[in-house]
């Protein structure tokens, strides 16, 4: 992978990952429209659509016109819903696997050449679910090579830290750890806050949900990357933007 890396050039993308809350209001999907618009994103990676079929139409509702490709998970019901869309200047989609919390596609950086699978992950809310997801978790990853970035809601914590109140489920919280340290991922940090979520009320309740992972290969192969936060125009979920670069050395 190295070899092949250094006779490429430098790779420089911008990824957001987002829960929505929603996408079925044209007033709300014109503030997602209007902020992805404003980032000039490569990749953009959506949870909680609450959308049972997205066609065309429907996207250019919430996307603007450079993610002009996308696929998706439809919501069951008004729950779930995941979509990725991208700029096909940027990447091409060689492969995908679709499942209940997760969508994962295989990408080539059209500049360099570079290969890496971005999974944009929701998982369930109902923490009944949450061991079979992190087994799911690992079943995907079992069919993945290469750089790996995992970025979404996991709906997990990994520490009292986490919490702005301090509590922990303790059993879950070393589930998530143990699968994280299980398939060797890195937790990316995020530089400018402390939590993602809030419930909004006057004393809010704050927690860190939203994250992103990147795999071995993937933290090789981009070292410089970064993950921030941006202001939060509408749902209760702070978006992230992964800013993905690397500077490729000349051989000698």
């Amino acid at each position: 992978m190295f070899s092949v890396l250094m006779n490429a050039k430098a790779v420089k993308l911008s990824v957001l990952s987002w829960n929505v809350r929603g996408l079925g209001d044209a007033s709300k999907c014109k503030v997602v429209r209007d902020l992805i618009q404003s980032l000039k994103l490569d990749i953009v990676c959506l949870q909680e659509t609450k959308l049972r079929t997205v066609d065309e139409r429907r996207a250019r509702a919430f996307l603007p016109p450079n993610l002009s490709l996308f696929r998706c998970v439809d919501a069951s019901g008004s729950r779930g819903g995941i979509l990725i869309a991208w700029d096909p200047r940027a990447v091409l989609l060689h492969s995908f696997i679709a499942r209940k919390h997760t969508l994962s596609l295989a990408f080539t950086s059209t500049t360099s050449g570079a290969a890496f699978t971005v999974t944009n992950v929701y998982a369930p809310s109902d923490h009944r679910d949450s061991l079979a997801f992190l087994l799911d978790l690992e079943e995907i990853a079992a069919q993945i090579s290469g750089s790996w970035v995992i970025a979404g809601d996991f709906n997990l914590t990994r520490g009292c830290e986490d919490n702005s109140n301090g509590t922990v489920n303790l059993p879950l919280t070393e589930a998530f750890n143990d699968t994280i340290n299980s398939l060797g991922l890195m937790d990316i940090p995020l530089l400018d806050r402390l939590f993602t979520w809030s419930n909004n009320r006057a004393t809010p309740a704050l927690a860190r949900l939203d994250r992103v992972f990147f795999n071995v290969p993937m933290s090789v192969a981009f070292p410089n990357s970064s993950l921030t936060s941006l202001p939060k125009p509408t749902s209760d979920h702070t978006p992230i933007l992964l800013k993905i670069s690397t500077s490729i050395p000349k051989p000698n």
